[in-house]
């Protein structure tokens, strides 16, 4: 095994490389390093549960359904879900999407019209209004900024 070291501002992190090219952090002298949160297959996720609605209505509530899988201060991320439906939206935090599946539609209170579709990434900036009309049922996933 071969042992890598660096100092940082809490202590000495310890890296040690085996043979076979797996890897361990070990700290010493304070907190242990964090760990890498994954949500694995989000394209075929069945453990996402109702959860409130992301805007206001325009007309029938579409289902939305959630898979959150890490939150920490203000960060979270997940597997969001959409029937489709029309919703307005009045963001006050910021959020990375990457759509999975489906069809939406955003039009900015200024009228830009925004289509996304499966495999298209975008910023929803802080601050952003207008409607979101799910076209076909969307699944994105997503970090929050709150």
């Amino acid at each position: 095994m071969k042992l890598h070291s660096s100092v940082g501002r809490i202590g000495t992190v310890a890296r040690l490389r085996c043979q076979c090219g797996q890897s361990k952090n070990l700290c010493v002298g304070g907190s242990a390093m964090p760990e890498i949160s994954i949500q694995k297959q989000c394209a075929s996720l069945t453990d996402l549960v109702d959860v409130e609605s992301f805007g206001a209505p325009i007309g029938d509530l579409p289902v939305q359904t959630d898979s959150g899988f890490f939150e920490e201060g203000n960060l979270a991320a997940g597997t969001w879900e959409c029937e489709p439906g029309k919703l307005q939206l009045d963001l006050e935090i910021t959020e990375f999407c990457h759509l999975l599946s489906g069809h939406w539609v955003l039009t900015s209170e200024s009228g830009t019209v925004t289509e996304v579709k499966a495999g298209d990434s975008w910023i929803f900036p802080r601050g952003w209004k207008g409607t979101a009309e799910v076209v076909e049922t969307v699944r994105k996933v997503y970090m929050i900024i709150s």
